[in-house]
């Protein structure tokens, strides 16, 4: 078959690391999707409701963000099921997302002419702390996108069909 290879030590054929490629890079671009569309949320909140900061909005739409994560595992590992590591996948779905978005935030940040420094200064637009917390999150979330994923799969192939 294309994109498949075969491998003596298993019973059955695996996707290639071109297919594997492929999924990771769709599951990213789908939790970049839900990323864009909770900044837009934010954006549009931030100009429209007086005291947005101060009330459940960003709250609400960081666990977008964080269910953006778990979009980007969940799509990875429905493209690419018969993977035997679906946490490496998840992981690398929702890096890929955050990942997609720096550049975005770094046009946005140019655009908007904010007079703050982009990593530096008293409110940059990319505090390094969370940077590095949205590494987390995306990693750990796209881990859990992609086993509710998988187990999903695996409930629906156990289940009895229905005629």
């Amino acid at each position: 078959m294309v994109g498949v290879e075969e491998h003596p030590t298993d019973p059955g054929p695996r996707p290639s690391a071109s297919a594997d490629r492929l999924a990771v890079a769709t599951g990213g671009a789908a939790g970049l999707l839900v990323l864009v569309l909770a900044a837009i949320a934010w954006a549009g909140g931030g100009r429209t409701i007086s005291g947005f900061d101060r009330s459940g909005w960003p709250l609400v739409l960081f666990l977008v963000v964080l269910a953006g994560y778990v979009v980007a595992g969940w799509v990875t590992q429905r493209r690419s099921p018969a993977t035997d590591s679906p946490l490496i996948h998840g992981a690398a779905a929702g890096a890929v997302a955050f990942a997609a978005w720096i550049p975005l935030r770094i046009v946005i940040w140019a655009v908007r002419d904010e007079h703050r420094g982009l990593i530096t200064g008293h409110d940059p637009a990319l505090r390094i702390g969370q940077v590095f917390a949205q590494v987390l999150f995306a990693v750990t979330f796209g881990m859990l996108g992609a086993v509710l994923a998988r187990r999903s799969a695996r409930r629906r192939d156990q289940s009895p069909s229905r005629a």
